[in-house]
């Protein structure tokens, strides 16, 4: 016995070799429960489907690539400003913490190695 396609390509597949067999012999299957014409039919929606999903992916990555875009220019304005913030008021913490930022930590003591 076969065993029935997972993948959508060969159940196209099967789906139009059945059509083809269904049509071609139907002395031998008189009345299947869906006939060839119904089966076809439902092969091209699942193929105009998969043209839409195709397309709305591709629509999909332009719009992400803009929004990427759009991000990337945002952080690099926001960095710049920080930047010219940070030199205008010498990394003043509190003067940085007005527009939602702060200064440069203190820096950290080295610590000698105990051997």
């Amino acid at each position: 016995m076969a065993n029935f396609p997972h993948d959508e390509a060969n159940i196209l597949e099967l789906g139009k070799k059945m059509v083809q067999g269904l049509t071609d012999n139907s002395p031998t299957y008189p009345a299947p429960p869906t006939g060839p014409l119904d089966l076809e039919a439902k092969i091209d929606a699942c193929e105009k489907a998969k043209l839409d999903v195709a397309a709305a992916q591709s629509v999909l990555k332009q719009v992400f690539d803009a929004k990427e875009a759009a991000m990337t220019d945002l952080i690099d304005h926001i960095k710049r400003n920080l930047r010219y913030a940070e030199n205008t008021v010498n990394y003043d913490d509190t003067k940085l913490s007005m527009i939602g930022w702060g200064g440069r930590r203190p820096p950290t003591p080295w610590r000698r190695r105990v051997r």
